[in-house]
């Protein structure tokens, strides 16, 4: 078992810490003064494409030698975060390396397996677009992505593009998009295999093999993950400290890119395929007592992915057609005695998006997409009423943009666009956007000082489960509304890279849920309002090419509940803070490639990262505070061979144990070892 280290020992670790902190950051010698700095990281572009394009260009990949978060040069707050920081990070899925990126924030339901989202700018994860190779993910029936189904092993990279972008991308992006794009065309051919173990009985393996040829390349990841995830937990509040069980995972994955160019790569045709896997143990909050905690609930999940893009390209013209079947098979169930239950949904989601680009001109660029897409869900469980249930919904989108760029790097560049939405059994809404920015200074190796700032209207269309989950759906649900603006500024030289934000929504038409009768029985609707206020900042630093440091830091003085009619326990939470949204979020990330001589290939990495999170509510009443916590994760990297690399990683130095969701324990300090073969 697992127990919480005492006051005195916490100090201890945190001194550990420290010492081990104040060894990776060594005095800056001759030799690293005289290397030439990288080039900037600063990537010039801010809006992710609907599709990666089938060559890379210098645009996306500049020298990136430290694996740095890399912040966005354009009309548009934006982040680019490489797969070298995931395995810096020790991430085993796709949100673990997000939590360090500014204006980000994910909550996992307890331990590994559990539900995992993201959630962006202090708005909720349901209003969060989660984009996979230029098409939407979020789940049409709860309107979330769980990242828990997102393989890691066959990603390249993951952009996030913060602020309203429903004029761009539809239904969900209020808080803005987070795009996935896996490995594919012109990838490194690199073949790889690993094995993990860790804390728990925690064990995960993986193969990756690409094949290129000269008109296509064929690219293979499997994953396989375990746990037991047994511990005890310390009290939190008015839950009495225990032991988890009952909390053990079983999962896979397996992602295929077939990807060809034909026509002197003027046309691409690239399948995507992905299947996920899991079995976990459900035994439910503690937020009731151990009577309400089951030892034998089970969630079976299978979610598969398949998608087909088509690409042409000319001199002035790009085309592009995406083609997506999803499909997602839920298994809940409960064989305890005293309330036994066995539930099903069944979910499948279809679409097709075509889309142009035109260059109009020397400073113009035209965009208009169609997109459509449309989900069925079937509800079927012995508790529901009724027993089985049939649901249906879909949406048509129309996207006309233009983009204008002046001279080059100094020139202003604007960005506009409208969107035409209708969501079926909603009245179309038509969204607009601006945003532009204007650089100032700069050299060919340097962007100097760029200004910029954005406003958009957004909207979110409820999903299935709030319009038709059996006796607790609500079918005349309307869409929310946002409005979103940002101003920041960016700067860049050979020094640092840093970014500083101001953002703000305010969401009207919110769905909230509402009491029906005197037995807690409750339905959506659209009565809530919320507003959000922030600010975000990102520094990063890079001596030479053997030292790197990061920190980021968001702040949300404002995140105030504005509805007026009363909760489910006939509360008034007018003025109340939103639930689970934190006063701030902080990272820091020091890290150095080991190795005496700065001309010569390292032999490998050390490094120490913090993230801090704010205290926040778990409730819309504010009732229950989660009080604010810190962790510190330590890392070692090792080359053994050309072709052999060992990490060694603790994570939770400070054995923190406050839950991310109220009632699901986590683990205290844990530690992994890793061994990948290239």
């Amino acid at each position: 078992m697992h127990a919480a280290l005492n006051p005195s020992g916490r100090r201890i670790a945190v001194c550990v810490a420290t010492m081990l902190l104040c060894t990776l950051v060594p005095p800056q010698s001759k030799a690293d003064e005289s290397t030439p700095s990288p080039t900037p990281s600063v990537s010039p572009s801010s809006t992710p494409s609907p599709s990666p394009a089938p060559k890379p260009t210098t645009d996306t990949l500049r020298e990136n030698y430290l694996g740095k978060v890399i912040a966005h040069a354009g009309p548009r707050e934006g982040y680019t975060v490489p797969v070298i920081e995931l395995e810096r990070l020790g991430a085993r899925t796709i949100a673990d390396a997000l939590r360090f990126v500014p204006g980000v924030l994910v909550r996992q339901t307890g331990t590994a397996g559990a539900l995992q989202t993201v959630a962006l700018r202090g708005n909720s994860a349901d209003q969060t677009l989660i984009l996979l190779d230029g098409r939407p993910v979020n789940e049409g029936d709860t309107g979330v992505t769980d990242f828990t189904s997102m393989p890691l092993d066959g990603v390249q990279t993951i952009r996030v593009i913060e602020g309203g972008l429903s004029s761009r991308y539809g239904s969900g992006a209020i808080g803005g998009v987070v795009e996935i794009v896996t490995k594919g065309p012109y990838w490194l051919p690199k073949d790889s295999a690993y094995a993990q173990v860790g804390y728990q009985g925690e064990f995960a393996s993986g193969a990756g093999v690409i094949a290129n040829g000269a008109e296509g390349s064929l690219v293979v990841d499997a994953f396989t993950r375990y746990a037991n995830n047994t511990f005890d937990y310390p009290s939190l509040g008015s839950i009495e400290g225990g032991t988890r069980a009952n909390n053990d995972l079983h999962g896979s994955d397996i992602t295929l890119c077939a990807c060809f160019t034909f026509g002197n790569h003027r046309y691409a045709a690239n399948l995507h395929v992905e299947d996920s896997t899991s079995e976990v143990g459900a035994p439910g909050s503690t937020q009731f007592g151990p009577s309400f905690v089951s030892v034998f609930a089970r969630q079976q999940r299978d979610v598969q992915r398949n998608a087909v893009d088509l690409h042409y390209f000319s001199t002035n013209t790009t085309t592009t057609a995406i083609l997506y079947v999803d499909g997602r098979r839920l298994h809940f169930y409960d064989t305890t005695p005293s309330f036994p239950y066995d539930t099903l949904t069944l979910a499948t989601q279809r679409g097709f998006s075509v889309e142009q680009t035109v260059r109009a001109g020397e400073f113009n660029t035209l965009t208009a997409k169609y997109e459509q897409n449309g989900t069925t869900a079937l509800f079927q469980g012995t508790i529901y009423s009724p027993l089985q249930l049939v649901a249906r919904d879909s949406t048509t989108n129309v996207y006309v943009g233009d983009e204008y760029r002046g001279d080059y790097r100094r020139g202003p560049r604007i960005e506009g666009a409208v969107q035409f939405a209708h969501t079926q059994g909603a009245p179309s809404v038509t969204l607009p956007s601006i945003a532009a920015s204007q650089q100032i200074g700069g050299t060919e190796i340097s962007y100097g000082t760029l200004f910029r700032a954005s406003y958009a209207r957004s909207f979110r269309a409820p999903n299935l489960d709030e319009r038709y989950f059996p006796g607790f759906g609500n079918p005349k649900l309307q869409p929310e509304y946002a409005s979103t603006f940002d101003a920041g500024v960016v700067t860049n030289n050979r020094i640092v890279d840093a970014t500083a934000t101001f953002f703000g929504s305010d969401t009207n038409n919110l769905i909230v849920n509402q009491a029906i009768d005197m037995l807690g029985d409750f339905l959506p609707f659209n009565v809530g309002r919320a507003r959000v206020r922030g600010f975000s900042a990102q520094v990063s630093n890079a001596y030479g090419q053997r030292l790197g440091v990061q920190a980021s830091y968001t702040g949300y003085p404002v995140a105030k509940d504005l509805s007026t009619a009363p909760d489910i326990n006939g509360v008034v939470t007018t003025g109340n803070r939103l639930q689970y949204r934190p006063t701030a979020t902080a990272t820091l990330e020091i890290w150095r490639m080991a190795g005496h001589d700065p001309h010569e290939e390292a032999i490998g990495e050390d490094g120490i990262d913090l993230l801090f999170v704010g205290r926040q509510y778990a409730d819309e009443e504010n009732v229950h505070l989660l009080p604010p916590y810190a962790t510190v994760g330590l890392h070692i990297s090792r080359n053994l061979s050309p072709h052999l690399n060992l990490l060694l990683r603790v994570d939770n130095l400070t054995d923190e144990r406050v839950p991310q969701v109220y009632g699901y324990p986590v683990l205290g300090t844990t530690f992994s070892v890793r061994l990948t073969a290239k």
